[in-house]
């Protein structure tokens, strides 16, 4: 990961982040790299920032919560009474989601998940 910072002042101007996306082809990933840390070759609107690698270890607990939450918005019609499923279906989809709801307490959460099958309607 990566933040731009203002150089003069150490001054965090956008917290960690990748790359912008066409950072690389300009001169080559290596010698772009060299560059990144002094951004005034690019002109006066870069004059005084610069790329720098960070060590931030970036919690993604949320972001992999976020995912069952929409999992779970997708699937809340199964759950109604007169969903155009059968009955097996919904008791499918309702361990389905129980299995999504509990995936904070399952091991390897949140980097490395094993996310349940979702059932065919």
């Amino acid at each position: 990961m990566w933040k731009l910072k203002k150089i003069s002042t150490d001054e965090v101007l956008l917290e960690s982040a990748s790359l912008p996306e066409n950072w690389g082809p300009i001169f080559g990933l290596e010698a772009v790299k060299d560059k990144l840390s002094d951004l005034s070759w690019l002109g006066d609107n870069f004059k005084d920032q610069g790329w720098f690698e960070t060590k931030d270890v970036i919690d993604t607990s949320n972001l992999e919560w976020n995912k069952a939450k929409v999992i779970l918005q997708d699937t809340d019609w199964t759950m109604l009474k007169d969903a155009p499923i059968s009955n097996e279906k919904q008791a499918e989809f309702k361990e389905y989601r129980k299995k999504i709801r509990n995936i904070k307490t399952s091991e390897g959460f949140p980097n490395n998940i094993t996310w349940p099958s979702r059932p065919e309607v």
